[in-house]
């Protein structure tokens, strides 16, 4: 079991050293990422969501006004495993981000080279980061494409030397990284590499031997080691007693988080987060050795609203305007797809429908369109219906008719059903509409309700409050009365930005 050492919420600190912290002690305070997917911004669904690049790098930018040695580093991860257009047009705008924030060191996992070996090297342009992998390795026989791309500089380690303000030797740190062949998801990987011929194959390399073929290498030349790891908990466990020599253990892994630094033994942990929601601070102090004597800190968050950075607002901007360029096709004719509209829905069902207008349901493609996310492909999903069918919603142009979460959304494609109901039902020669037999065949509807359609978009990240029974009955068609929408628990008004807490306080000199 890892042991977690937390006071009130917030990390307490933790001791390194027999030997107490001093006023003749020097400090760097770390910064660590990871498992960000592409993402860029919130997507704002709920007002707590947190993250955005524009504000974290203003966060980034007040710790380093307020520590004379910062060192961020990003523990892998950055390019989502599941590619597409849109994705990848992300992940683009991020390594330009990440530029913009001055990191000094990249993990390099597999999902980090799908947009070809060109892309990473743009993270170090400038020559002020590093990128590191000590145990993937390009295989040879790369695709075309790729094979054509100069090949980013990629290093199993670095040494890093940090100044001290008071003048003496400085503090050396080696960063290892390593991506665990289990925190990886394969299918998602050959998917991508069959879309796009730019990514390479890689060779994951046992993560073990990796570590004892290089730390020792590292503890001859650095103070204090740092292992930059893709990992899941049950990989970490398993190789912490193998990761001797190794200070700081930073993870990330998919959804995975740790609010506080742990102590195991001699080793520190620390988890980063995910999707550009969070980040490390860990502010560790050295003795006139640089050996190191204290940490502290913990999982921040980065804040949703409030002041952000004005070089990557403008970038997000100019990101939400290239969404809506993005060309998107019915796989099939119009008039071949399975779904009617709403439209056809009100001719039978009249009074259902009237209670469906009166829920969100109905406005969700209005609320989309007012936060300016009518275009957004990551919202499109759970605004519209039949997003990620082939002849579902493409855009306003080519099937307005499918806007907002209609009917069809909970109980499936429903053109089948009108047409054979409408050739059933037409008048006789006398004039006469006829009524449906027993015997009558007619492909009918999903009439049921089922948790896992709910969930597809009310799930814990988007709608946090979110309980199945209790807010079904609002949307239910017997529900004719109301309350139709839930009521939030209320909010106070919203914090003013501020400094992480480890760093309102004066660092240690």
């Amino acid at each position: 079991m890892l042991q977690a050492l937390a006071v009130g919420g917030l990390c307490a600190p933790i001791s390194l050293s027999a030997t107490p912290a001093t006023s003749s002690t020097a400090s760097i305070c770390f910064i660590f990422t990871g498992s960000r997917q592409s993402e860029l911004e919130p997507c704002g669904c709920t007002e707590s969501q947190n993250g955005g690049v524009d504000r974290e790098a203003l966060l980034y930018q007040h710790l380093r006004t307020r520590y004379p040695r910062v060192v961020a580093m990003e523990a892998g991860g950055w390019t989502d495993p599941v590619l597409n257009e849109h994705e990848r047009m992300k992940s683009l705008y991020l390594v330009r981000a990440l530029a913009h924030m001055r990191f000094d060191a990249f993990n390099v996992t597999p999902y980090d080279w799908a947009l070809g070996t060109t892309v990473p090297a743009e993270l170090v342009r400038e020559g002020t980061g590093r990128l590191l992998s000590a145990n993937v390795r390009l295989r040879a026989g790369m695709p075309s494409k790729a094979a054509s791309d100069s090949t980013a500089p990629v290093a199993p380690y670095a040494i890093f030397t940090v100044p001290r303000s008071d003048g003496l030797s400085p503090i050396r740190v080696g960063v290892l990284g390593v991506t665990h062949p289990s925190s990886l998801d394969t299918v998602a990987l050959e998917r991508s590499q069959t879309l796009f011929k730019q990514m390479p194959l890689c060779d994951v390399l046992d993560v073990s031997e990796t570590l004892r073929r290089y730390v020792p290498e590292l503890r001859k030349q650095a103070d204090f080691v740092i292992l930059l790891a893709m990992m899941n908990r049950a990989a970490l466990e398993s190789l912490l007693p193998e990761a001797d020599g190794i200070d700081l253990i930073v993870t990330t892994h998919n959804v995975e988080s740790m609010s506080e630094l742990r102590a195991v033994g001699k080793k520190t942990l620390a988890n980063t987060g995910f999707w550009g929601r969070y980040f490390v601070e860990a502010v560790v102090e050295f003795d006139t050795s640089n050996q190191p004597v204290r940490i502290s800190g913990g999982l921040r968050d980065i804040p949703g609203d409030g002041p952000a950075d004005p070089a990557l607002a403008a970038l997000l901007e100019q990101y939400r305007e290239d969404t809506k360029n993005l060309q998107r096709r019915m796989a099939v004719a119009l008039e071949q797809s399975r779904f009617a509209g709403r439209n056809q829905c009100i001719v039978c069902h009249q009074v259902p429908y009237l209670q469906w207008t009166r829920t969100p349901h109905n406005f969700a493609f209005v609320t989309l369109s007012q936060k300016n996310q009518h275009y957004n492909p990551d919202c499109l999903p759970c605004h519209v219906t039949g997003y990620h069918e082939p002849d579902g919603f493409v855009d306003l142009g080519q099937t307005p008719h499918l806007a907002s979460v209609q009917c069809e959304e909970c109980h499936g494609p429903g053109k089948a059903h009108v047409q054979v109901l409408t050739e059933l039902l037409k008048p006789g020669r006398d004039g006469q509409h006829r009524t449906l037999a027993p015997t009558d065949a007619y492909p009918r509807l999903d009439m049921g309700t089922s948790a896992t359609i709910c969930l597809r978009c009310h799930d814990k990240e988007h709608d946090p409050n979110f309980e199945y029974e209790r807010d079904l009955q609002l949307v239910s068609h017997k529900n004719l009365a109301g309350p139709f929408r839930r009521k939030e628990p209320a909010r106070g008004p919203a914090p003013a930005m501020q400094l992480p807490s480890a760093a309102r306080t004066p660092p240690p000199r």
